[in-house]
């Protein structure tokens, strides 16, 4: 189904909160856990929440498509940083429900955004095709 207002901006705002829990917890393990990963999943939700969907809609699509990447990127490190003892299983937890909190939501808000982007593209075509026709029957049979 279509996803409300509110609910595309939970993605903005998970997204905020994971990069403030990133700088605070880089803090005290590495700058290797990239801050820049988290800073741009907040760009990128900013980007699709600012895209104009009726004219724009496969570059929102696309920016919430690299909301979703990101988020599987730092959950991936994430892991592996627990697997060599750089960042405690309860540090883990707690960051990878952040990360969780922005991705979920932004995989259901894409799947919403293709369909939409599906329809008007449509519709697009659709309208295109009756100009064609309208400009074809008037070369045809033109008004005597």
């Amino acid at each position: 189904g279509v996803l409300t207002m509110a609910e595309t901006f939970k993605v903005g705002a998970n997204a905020r909160e994971l990069l403030r829990y990133t700088q605070r917890a880089t803090r005290i393990v590495t700058d290797d856990i990239s801050r820049s990963d988290a800073r741009q999943i907040l760009l990128d939700a900013h980007a699709a929440n600012n895209v104009n969907f009726q004219t724009d809609y496969d570059k929102r699509v696309e920016k919430i498509g690299a909301v979703v990447d990101g988020c599987s990127l730092l959950l991936e490190y994430l892991t592996i940083c627990t697997e060599e003892g750089i960042i405690s299983a309860k540090k883990a937890g707690i960051w990878t429900k952040k990360v969780t909190d922005v991705k979920y939501p932004a995989m259901k808000w894409l799947t919403s955004e293709r369909g939409r982007a599906e329809k008007l593209r449509a519709e697009a075509e659709r309208k295109r095709l009756t100009e064609q026709a309208a400009a074809l029957k008037a070369v045809l049979y033109p008004e005597p």
